[in-house]
């Protein structure tokens, strides 16, 4: 299967940049030792905004290599929950995050890639791209496995190395008792978001499937 040169490879090929960016400025920043690197490399993954993109950027190659029959978020219902969670994301970021530091440079170039310029090349890409009226309902609460294991992983870091990567989720200053409160309206959050985003599939499917109906002429108008 050939190579599909749409708005996908220009999404993914901008979302890796911003994936190499950070992870290179973390790596030129920790100490050059086998544990200082994978140290520097699990703190890169232990943000969700890096690990969400990854997802994404490996999900857009592999659509536009043609192989997308080998992943599951290339499938409708893996591609609406990546999009859920890219909307969760850059919402959060822009209510709770982005004003606690201010990046300069590559820095500020990649933060500003992932959180405000993917998420609307990737809605382009499912708008245009992944096939309509195959969601259920129930996929939303399926879908909060991914944020509910990132927190997992989070709490388990957390309390190995102290060090967690978003003030909300910091157990060491908040206690895990207000922990678990701030993960509940962000637990909504990404299950309205997936609700939402299976709302808009099925309005778009039957739109799809009146169009169709209509004749040739009228379709053109």
């Amino acid at each position: 299967m050939s190579p599909k040169p749409t708005l996908a490879t220009v999404a993914a090929a901008v979302c890796w940049f911003a994936l190499a960016a950070q992870l290179g400025l973390a790596l030129h920043a920790a100490p050059s030792t086998p544990a200082g690197i994978a140290q520097a490399a699990l703190a890169f993954l232990s943000f969700f905004t890096n690990l969400t993109n990854l997802l994404v950027a490996i999900s857009l190659t592999l659509w536009t290599l043609g192989r997308e029959e080998i992943c599951r978020l290339t499938r409708p219902s893996g591609a609406t929950a990546l999009l859920a969670y890219l909307a969760v994301m850059s919402a959060v970021y822009a209510a709770l995050l982005r004003d606690l530091w201010e990046p300069t440079g590559l820095l500020l170039l990649a933060e500003v890639i992932e959180h405000y310029v993917i998420p609307p090349l990737y809605l382009a890409y499912w708008l245009a791209y992944v096939p309509k009226g195959r969601l259920r309902w129930q996929h939303a609460y399926a879908w909060l496995l991914y944020p509910a294991a990132y927190g997992a992983f989070v709490a388990v870091r957390g309390a190995i190395t102290g060090r967690y990567p978003y003030p909300f989720l910091d157990a060491a200053a908040l206690g895990y008792a207000r922990v678990l409160l701030n993960l509940v309206p962000l637990a909504l959050l990404f299950l309205v978001a997936g609700l939402a985003f299976i709302a808009l599939d099925r309005v778009l499917a039957r739109r799809g499937k009146s169009a169709s109906r209509l004749p040739a002429g009228r379709r053109s108008r």
